[in-house]
């Protein structure tokens, strides 16, 4: 991973459903709680090595938080998919941990490095955000996983918005003269 390459193009959390033409409203349902709560627990699971490499207490008590959000998310969707007797078959490929873990766990990279690469691949927050949102606001018939999934939502903007405050007050602490 490098934190050298700027992302130019808007980046999404969710790029959409993977499967049968015609999808049901239950099969993208399911294959988005799949998909995503795979993601977030890969997250949640690589932040810790981040937080233990950190010298900066305020990243990594803003860290904390977000791990936390990451396995909640994950374990409230996964508990979700298995409620509607779906699987969980979803992995993380093999290069996204081998590129991510040891980027993030390295102490060879700053903060400020981290948290840019993790900014820029957001972009624009809401626009990162969209797909799940859609989804989840054309959900008709489960409600209470359109609801889950708008309060995670909630929760993964007020992340990104620390990540990228975070970003934006370190790098001008390191740009500017001491």
């Amino acid at each position: 991973m490098n934190s050298q390459n700027a992302i130019t193009e808007q980046r999404f959390v969710y790029v959409g459903y993977q499967g049968k033409e015609n999808p049901t409203e239950q099969e993208r349902i399911l294959h988005l709680l799949d998909t995503y709560s795979t993601t977030e627990g890969f997250v949640a699971q690589y932040l810790p090595k981040w937080i233990d490499v950190s010298p900066n207490q305020k990243v990594q008590g803003g860290l904390r938080t977000v791990q936390g959000r990451e396995a909640l998310h994950a374990r409230l969707m996964k508990k979700r998919l298995r409620e509607l007797d779906g699987d969980s078959d979803a992995t993380i490929p093999q290069a996204r941990k081998d590129n991510e873990v040891p980027f993030f766990s390295s102490a060879d990279h700053s903060d400020v490095e981290k948290l840019k690469v993790l900014s820029e691949l957001f972009g624009d927050g809401e626009a990162f955000l969209r797909p799940v949102m859609e989804l989840a606001d054309g959900i008709k018939e489960d409600l209470l996983t359109a609801e889950l999934l708008r309060t995670i939502l909630d929760n993964e903007m007020e992340s990104i918005t620390w990540v990228q405050e975070m970003y934006r007050v370190l790098s001008t602490e390191q740009a500017s003269p001491r």
